[in-house]
């Protein structure tokens, strides 16, 4: 009778354990899935940002910005990076940037080539602003400024679930250049 008892005890359990798994493990299954597309969203921010400073670092190497240039940056990307299976649609966009402690930062020129990403509308000269202690001191500088902005293709993620699925990854990057006397501008 003891022996009919812990059999009915075993089977019984055996039944609440099944019908724990079927609900915690759906849950477990979630959980592991947006871990791994929040590791891969980390790491196409991680690539763009890479691109972006690549991108900026040939951009202010061209003594005259065009529009050309930026399309023949964006066509670089695609070919040769690793982005180049995962993303859907890119833009970038490209400044030149001067900047002054006393009148602050005036754009001299500015162009976008690739597809429209809404994030790239994000207004991008206003981290620039610094204060002196002697403002009159400090030379003018130059920038050349590069947004990179990233569509991920639609199966990028594994779920659906995932919070920033929908969002592009967009970057700045900024090189100092340095002018030479005879007015020709060269990459820092």
């Amino acid at each position: 009778m003891r022996f009919q008892n812990r059999i009915k005890t075993v089977s019984g359990q055996r039944g609440n354990v099944m019908v724990e798994t079927a609900i915690a493990l759906p849950v477990l299954v979630l959980v592991l899935f947006l871990g791994t597309d929040f590791v891969r969203f980390t790491q196409l921010s991680h690539r763009v940002d890479q691109a972006a400073a690549e991108t900026v670092r040939h951009f202010s190497q061209k003594p005259v910005a065009d529009l050309t240039v930026l399309e023949g940056l964006r066509q670089d990307i695609l070919n040769h990076s690793a982005l180049s299976e995962e993303i859907q649609s890119i833009e970038i966009r490209g400044q030149v940037l001067e900047y002054s402690a006393v009148s602050g930062t005036n754009i001299l020129w500015s162009g976008a080539v690739g597809d429209v990403v809404a994030s790239c509308d994000i207004s991008e000269g206003a981290d620039m602003n610094a204060t002196f202690d002697n403002p009159l001191s400090v030379p003018r500088q130059h920038f050349s400024s590069i947004r990179l902005c990233v569509t991920p293709n639609s199966s990028f993620y594994l779920t659906p679930y995932f919070p920033y699925r929908d969002r592009a990854v967009a970057v700045v990057a900024r090189r100092l250049l340095r002018f030479e006397k005879g007015g020709s501008g060269k990459g820092a």
